[in-house]
Parts: structure tokens; C-alpha cells; sequence
């Protein structure tokens, strides 16, 4: 028999269909994950988020900031970097909060008994782009032989783990001893374009704070 199971009682089976609607759309609503601000107006949904650093790109065009700029909060106050995973977060809002750029160093180093080479990338205003970025490089090639450059450029792009970097000017100097041997108005790594991969563990954090960090 394929009559409506709900045919014999017409009133009742459309209030059962209606009250199962009505749960589905409270349920949808109680699920929903939303962006708040400091204040805690609602500037954003984040239900199709799938990491923490696109939610602080949502955050940073809702709040007309920069990535870097922006750090999230939970309902706890914790506060979430770009490591934590999104599928562990409940449903309570997050907060987006907007903190003023500082001055970033990184730094790798490598050495061994006879060598040695320390690299080092500075951005003075922060890890924004079009902002400047300055490079410096010393090393170490034996007892006697010592390496030293340094250029300058801009930020072109900062996405999330990676920044890219265009360097277009600089010079390096070879010294023996306490003697200068050689100067040139060129690096040995070439002008142009070059990405930084700050979120490799090879790279120290000298000053300031990686974006999405919560150190």
C-alpha cells in the first residue's frame, strides 16, 4: 500500500512535518559558526573554514586589516595559532582581535668546526606587504676567510607559512684577515623574487612574532 502514512490525519501530519522543519532550521542555527569581534558584533560566518589561517583572512577583510594583524581568541580566551585544528573547535564564536604589526627577525644558522653560516631577514614594520624587508648574510668559510652581505626590498606577498619578497639592491664583501679583499655591488643570491618559508622549523624567531603565532 503506498497511500501517505499521514492521509488518515491530515492536520496532524502536516504539524509533524512542520515541527521536524522548524528543528532542522533551530539546529542548523545552534550549529553555525561565527566570527565575532572585540565587542562581539558578528562580522563573519566561518562554517566553510577549513583552517585557522583562512579564518584570519576572513577576519582581516571584514575588520580592514592585514593577516598579520589579526589574532582569534576562543570563548576561553586561548589564544589559537595557524597550527590548531579547525575540526576540534565548538560551536561558541571565535574573536578576532586587530593587534598592531611589530618588528620581525628571523634567523637560520648552520655551522660546523671549520664554517659557518648565519642568514638573517628583518622586516621593520612587520611582516606586511609592501612593506620593506632587509637581508643580511654572514659567514665563514675558515679561520681566515669571512663573508658579509646585505640588500634590501619589499614584501610582494605574505600567505600562510610563506612570504614572498622581492630584493632589489644590495652588496657583499669578502674579508682574509682584517683585510677586505673584495667588494661588490651585487649579492651572490640573485635580485628578483624569493620566498621565505617562515613557517619552517629551520628559522628562528629573533623579535617579534610570526603571523598566527600566539607567542
Amino acid at each position: 500500500d503506498s497511500q501517505d502514512p499521514f492521509a488518515r490525519f491530515p492536520a496532524q501530519g502536516a504539524q509533524t512535518v512542520k515541527s521536524f522543519s522548524n528543528n532542522c532550521s533551530i539546529a542548523a542555527i545552534m550549529a553555525e559558526r561565527v566570527l565575532v569581534n572585540a565587542g562581539g558584533e558578528q562580522i563573519a560566518s566561518i562554517n566553510d573554514i577549513k583552517s585557522i589561517g583562512e579564518i584570519r583572512q576572513r577576519a582581516a577583510e571584514a575588520m580592514s586589516a592585514t593577516v598579520a594583524e589579526v589574532q582569534l581568541s576562543s570563548k576561553e580566551g586561548d589564544l589559537l595559532d595557524d597550527s590548531y585544528d579547525v575540526n576540534t573547535l565548538s560551536d561558541s564564536p571565535l574573536t578576532a582581535i586587530v593587534v598592531p604589526s611589530q618588528k620581525l627577525v628571523l634567523n637560520t644558522f648552520y655551522g660546523t668546526d671549520y664554517s659557518y653560516e648565519s642568514e638573517t631577514w628583518t622586516f621593520p614594520e612587520g611582516l606586511i606587504a609592501g612593506k620593506q624587508v632587509l637581508y643580511e648574510q654572514e659567514s665563514e668559510l675558515s679561520k681566515s676567510d669571512k663573508g658579509y652581505q646585505k640588500g634590501t626590498g619589499i614584501v610582494v606577498e605574505v600567505a600562510e607559512s610563506v612570504a614572498k619578497v622581492n630584493i632589489t639592491k644590495g652588496e657583499r664583501s669578502l674579508t682574509k684577515g682584517r683585510k677586505v679583499v673584495e667588494v661588490a655591488s651585487h649579492l651572490t643570491l640573485p635580485f628578483g623574487e624569493r620566498k621565505i618559508c617562515y613557517g619552517s622549523k629551520c628559522w628562528r624567531v629573533m623579535e617579534g612574532r610570526l603571523p598566527g603565532s600566539s607567542d
